[in-house]
């Protein structure tokens, strides 16, 4: 897998605490939030579907218990950076689990119940391995990765389907099992042509998750490219169901990495691709905490921490199945229910975690309080970015540009302007000189066109719920008011603040507006620390959160200067946001 040596030296461990085997509590009805859609611009896809939920580490799936694939080094690292010793036993330490680089049961303290697994990236090492005894007795599993990289010869590249069928054969002689894992870059290969979107998709579905799975006892899905982008759902469970649909009740593994080819993915992109392939029938998963070399030069410095806030949210329950009971609930309530969990984090609908839009040029100033980051730390969280800010180091964030004008930012998009780590797009269309007359006066459309070129470029879109008196009088109606954006925004309603009951009352208006047309939309509402009408307190946005927690996915927290937007703004105040959500803290 591309970002995995093949050889991997685990990192020195720290001292082994009891491992207390974790109880399983009552099954929960699961989704995602805005985890779920970051990858999934241009679609409407529930993020709330409910279902039955099994438990990550021990359920039994139709192939047998829940498999986890990963290194000796990154199970190392994963238990170096914090993880419970207890969660680490739950998830790892299981006969299902397939450790690569482990020389054979009870060779690793860590994980001493799983299987050890040798790796090679090309069949014909495979092939020699076994008929020179290098394999032991011991290690009953063979991983085949083969990518388009100089690890695999090209003869290889070129036909990746017989040299598994040969390695298949030469496992099965051997009485060992072989994991496929071909890489998806394989495709440009076999096509010669530099496929993307759908066309790619199609394309190994095709040429590679079929036929691969027909010479494979296990086959692997490379879905970890597409963390954070639009293609993560459809590419994972279509390869997924494209390879059990080629080989019946082949067990199907997807792979996860902290940092695909080095770029920065949060705990909710690894939860997207894992509720999609588990959605889709996948067996487990491989985990993946790679670092720079042969296998993948440009993946930097290892992410353990990205991994270790996944299954820890999978622990909690805030993962499409979890790992491990929900947690028991704080004694801080609201009226319809939980206000926060047993970490500290606040609710939202459907009792997930609540996502976040808060500006770079605040950010520091609200979530650096005490007990802020704790509040706000457990699901996503947008930072609108300058061009030349860096992303907050206090919290795992997406970077996101803010335009006012959909025909600037197809500019930039032309002229190759926007950040490289972008990963979300807030459209912000008012009633000001920043957005041009035509784009005030044609919303809809100009959401549409925005929801689209985000989706081009594997984007989240967000834009406002639009107010009808922007709209002809024949065209107030919902399906002209909500946008086509993966997120919709409720910022008129800010201006109810100092009133949480009526604030209520507007988000559940233009909620019902809104589930109209996408009773499954993901709805931020807003909250200024400095509404026009006049000052709020912290107490009232505080009050506001809690009457409405439980109806929205989370909050865009605004903290206006005067100028262009908000010429009738005063001084930013980030100190009265922040108190109001160390009220909600408490």
């Amino acid at each position: 897998m591309a970002g995995f040596p093949p050889t991997t030296t685990p990192p020195t461990r720290r001292p082994r605490r009891s491992r207390l085997r974790l109880a399983l509590a009552a099954l929960l009805a699961g989704g995602l939030a805005v985890g779920a859609l970051l990858g999934t611009a241009g679609t409407s896809r529930s993020a709330h579907d409910p279902g039955t939920v099994l438990n990550m580490t021990t359920d039994p799936l139709p192939g047998g218990p829940v498999t986890w694939m990963l290194s000796v080094g990154a199970l190392g690292r994963i238990d170096q950076a914090g993880l419970p010793p207890s969660l680490v036993s739950s998830f790892f330490d299981q006969r299902s689990t397939i450790l690569l680089g482990a020389t054979g049961a009870g060779s690793d303290t860590l994980a001493p119940h799983a299987q050890a697994a040798a790796d090679f990236t090309s069949a014909q090492a495979l092939i020699a391995a076994l008929a020179d005894h290098r394999v032991p007795a011991s290690v009953p599993d063979l991983v085949l990765d083969l990518e388009a990289w100089p690890l695999t010869p090209t003869a290889e590249q070129d036909d990746p389907i017989a040299a598994a069928g040969q390695a298949l054969r030469a496992a099965q002689a051997a009485g060992k099992r072989l994991i496929f894992t071909p890489g998806v870059d394989l495709v440009r290969v076999l096509t010669g042509q530099h496929l993307q979107g759908p066309a790619l998709l199609a394309a190994y579905d095709r040429l590679l998750a079929g036929p691969g799975a027909k010479v494979s006892n296990v086959f692997e899905v490379q879905a970890q490219g597409t963390e954070g982008t639009a293609d993560a759902t459809s590419f994972t469970r279509g390869a997924v169901r494209a390879a059990q649909t080629a080989h019946s009740g082949i067990p199907v593994l997807v792979g996860l990495s902290t940092n695909p080819s080095g770029r920065r993915v949060t705990p909710a992109d690894l939860l997207q691709v894992a509720e999609a392939a588990r959605a889709a029938g996948a067996s487990g998963f491989w985990l993946n905490v790679p670092e720079a070399g042969a296998a993948c030069p440009r993946c930097g410095q290892p992410e353990p921490q990205v991994a270790v806030a996944f299954l820890e949210q999978l622990a909690r329950g805030h993962g499409p199945h979890p790992g491990a009971p929900s947690s028991p609930v704080s004694s801080v309530t609201s009226a319809r229910g939980s206000l926060l969990d047993a970490a500290g984090q606040l609710l939202a609908a459907n009792g997930r975690p609540a996502d976040w839009i808060l500006a770079a040029s605040q950010f520091a100033a609200v979530v650096g309080q005490p007990g802020v980051a704790r509040l706000m730390g457990g699901g996503t969280v947008f930072e609108p970015v300058s061009p030349r800010q860096a992303p907050s180091g206090l919290l795992p964030v997406t970077p996101t540009l803010v335009v006012h004008s959909e025909g600037l930012l197809a500019n930039q998009v032309a002229a190759g302007q926007v950040r490289s780590d972008i990963r979300a797009v807030l459209y912000d269309n008012e009633r000001f000189p920043d957005t041009p007359s035509v784009e005030q006066a044609n919303p809809l459309a100009y959401d549409q066109r925005v929801a689209a070129l985000a989706a081009e470029h594997h984007w989240v879109s967000i834009c406002d719920l639009i107010e009808p008196d922007r709209l002809p009088a024949d065209q107030r109606t919902p399906k002209d008011e909500v946008p086509p954006c993966n997120i919709i925004g409720l910022n008129t309603v800010q201006q109810s603040e100092r009133q949480p009951a009526t604030y209520e009352a507007l988000v559940a208006r233009a909620l019902a507006t809104i589930h109209a047309v996408r009773p499954d939309a993901i709805v931020l509402a807003g909250l200024s620390a400095n509404p026009r009408g006049g000052p709020v307190t912290a107490a009232e946005l505080a009050g506001d959160i809690k009457a409405t927690h439980d109806l929205v996915q989370g909050y865009w927290l605004n903290v206006p200067s005067p100028g262009i937007g908000c010429p009738a703004c005063g001084q930013p105040d980030p100190g009265l946001m922040a108190t109001a959500l160390q009220l909600l803290a408490r």
